[in-house]
């Protein structure tokens, strides 16, 4: 005779095999978790809102199982930062590029106090549009070099993306910015702080 469990979903008598866990105290049957597991993604899917805010909830109130999680995953994927980052470099440059211009523009405007309104600032679909109307050209007519976005830890490419202020006196507000090549950036820089 064979040892059976007892399911506690579907009630009936199963195989140890046919368990997900080792954990007696679960004692869900394959077939009963495939179902739940169904019935969740279906609900999360209908329900996006309550399941990011049950989410939320749940980071919030457990953030020694989060820390421990994540302590986990970085113990089996050593590399999967570091392997993110340089896939996204060769998959979006631009868009990585911009992330950071945008990040850096801030830093830059809160150092030198300019004040700006958050809807007029610019943002990363803002970037993305700007480099097709000027199809990856610099804006400077006396250098029109393709902007490289190429990324090289080592030094800054003259040729290089960059985000150019019209006047340094405004803060990177989308009607004050465009892409220019690093060396024009820095030649047509007005000398004198903001």
């Amino acid at each position: 005779m064979e040892y059976k469990i007892k399911c506690n979903r579907c009630k009936c008598n199963r195989l140890p095999i046919e368990f997900v866990s080792n954990n007696k105290t679960l004692k869900c049957c394959e077939k009963c978790r495939v179902t739940a597991n169904n019935y969740f993604r279906k609900w999360n899917i209908s329900n996006p809102e309550r399941a990011r805010q049950t989410q939320r909830d749940w980071v919030r109130n457990n953030p020694e199982k989060v820390k421990a999680n994540q302590l986990k995953f970085a113990e089996s994927h050593p590399n999967y930062q570091a392997e993110f980052r340089k896939n996204m470099q060769l998959e979006t440059p631009l868009l990585v590029k911009s992330k950071k211009m945008i990040t850096n523009s801030k830093t830059r405007d809160a150092h030198y106090g300019l004040e700006y309104k958050n809807d007029d600032y610019i943002n990363v679909e803002f970037l993305l549009n700007l480099y097709d109307i000027q199809d990856g050209i610099c804006y400077y007519e006396d250098c029109a070099c393709d902007l490289s976005l190429e990324f090289n830890a080592t030094k800054r490419d003259p040729m290089q993306i960059s985000i150019q202020r019209l006047d340094n006196k405004i803060a990177h507000i989308q009607s004050n910015c465009v892409f220019s090549c690093f060396r024009c950036n820095v030649t047509h820089k007005e000398h004198t702080n903001p």
